[in-house]
């Protein structure tokens, strides 16, 4: 009888070990997605807004419409996404935003990750 109750409180011990690891594991997937995406998706946009010539938009809410629906396509996850734009600059080539993005864990609890990234077009390329 001892060793059956053992074996269960081991077993109900590596369940939630697993629970905890797997939920640990979820945030730091979510977190590295948002931040490496937003960071391609970011330069990407500075980059073409000033090297080429043919990208047409000079307004600056249409620049940010173009940036928000590339960085919604490249976070392709189940996410709640909130965009805080901290500063843009079309003539110097400065962005700056803060993205917030709120998930599902497996249990069914919400999650929230943030990045802020600030991206500084560098003429000397």
């Amino acid at each position: 009888m001892k060793n059956v109750v053992l074996i269960l409180n081991g077993m109900v011990l590596l369940l939630l070990s697993l629970i905890i690891l797997m939920a640990i594991y979820g945030r730091m997937n979510h977190s590295m997605e948002l931040q490496s995406n937003l960071s391609s998706v970011m330069e990407e946009q500075i980059n073409e807004m000033m090297l080429n010539e043919e990208y047409s938009i000079t307004n600056t809410q249409e620049f940010l419409t173009d940036f928000i629906g590339n960085l919604v396509v490249a976070l392709d996850g189940k996410y709640d996404l909130t965009i805080d734009v901290l500063q843009v600059d079309m003539e110097k080539g400065i962005l700056s935003v803060r993205v917030t993005a709120d998930f599902l864990y497996l249990n069914g609890n919400r999650g929230t990750t943030v990045c802020e990234r600030t991206v500084i077009f560098d003429r000397l390329q």
